[in-house]
């Protein structure tokens, strides 16, 4: 299949590629790797009337990470690449999830197109970057020509598979994160082969101060469950160093995983395993190391 005809523009600016999208009405659309818009362009579920390129914009191309006085301020703009998240050594340094979620994406040649923001904002239900969007209570961005800049945080952002609160004058700009010092994050996939969609995924972010769970949270993905967020409560007050993930009590998991069953059930309670085990450990490591 080919895609249906579209115009396609490369404004000079960033305000200019606001006003492409004004008056709009979903028929003009915001590409930059286009990995997700153009299979569906090409199957023509999706039918725009004008493409708009952001690629030329470096304003937009930018990783940055800044100490704050309680952890670490991370913004990713709009044109950075997978492959740019999985090399940046700053962002890995302070949050080594962003790292583990983009090698999992695809191959070489899809990272290297591919972008974090475009993933974050398609909602994909299958993608790991939604799922680390709300288990590190990320924050979209929004702009839009004639309302200005509104933050999003990524729990009210996603309405459903592929269904997001963005409006059609709006263009998600960056991602941004608040990294608490006292927190460490993992993500866990299963998927048939090497760069296919997850069957089941789950990233998990853990927060704790003296050795004491004080904050957990899981985002699951993937073809068992969809995109799906939760509060561990029942982890709340544990002792990371006692921290068994395959305890935590039945109800939080048949409410995370919803309607998955049988082998998918399974799945589902490995990957969260595997995630929490991995953020608890690597959450305890950093708490020796600061002792010392």
């Amino acid at each position: 299949m080919k895609p249906p005809a579209f115009e396609w523009v490369a404004p000079d600016s960033l305000e200019a590629c606001l006003a492409e999208l004004i008056d709009s009405d979903g028929d003009v659309r915001v590409i930059a790797g286009g990995q997700s818009l153009i299979p569906l362009l090409n199957l023509r579920f999706a039918r725009p009337l004008r493409l708009v390129d952001i690629n030329p914009r470096d304003e937009l191309a930018a990783i940055t990470t800044a100490a704050t006085a309680t952890g670490y301020e991370v913004r990713i703009g709009a044109t950075v690449r997978h492959q740019g998240v999985l090399e940046d050594a700053a962002l890995n340094d302070v949050c080594p999830v962003f790292a583990q979620a983009a090698i999992e994406i695809g191959h070489l040649a899809i990272r290297n197109r591919g972008t974090f923001v475009g993933a974050v904002a398609h909602a994909d239900p299958h993608g790991e970057w939604p799922a680390v969007a709300l288990a590190l209570s990320g924050v979209v961005s929004a702009q839009s020509a004639e309302r200005g800049e509104r933050a999003i945080p990524a729990a009210e952002y996603y309405l459903g598979p592929y269904s997001t609160s963005l409006e059609t004058d709006e263009m998600v700009t960056a991602v941004a994160f608040q990294i608490p010092r006292d927190q460490s994050a993992a993500c866990c996939e299963v998927s048939p082969r090497r760069g296919d969609f997850a069957q089941a995924g789950a990233v998990a972010a853990l927060s704790a101060t003296d050795g004491q769970v004080r904050s957990a949270r899981v985002a699951l993905f993937g073809e068992a469950t969809g995109l799906r967020s939760l509060s561990v409560e029942s982890l709340v007050g544990a002792s990371l160093a006692e921290l068994d993930p395959r305890a935590w009590d039945s109800v939080s998991i048949r409410l995370c995983a919803g309607a998955a069953a049988g082998a998918n059930q399974r799945l589902v309670e490995h990957v969260v395993a595997c995630a929490l085990a991995d953020a608890a450990g690597q959450r305890a490591r950093a708490a020796a190391k600061e002792e010392q």
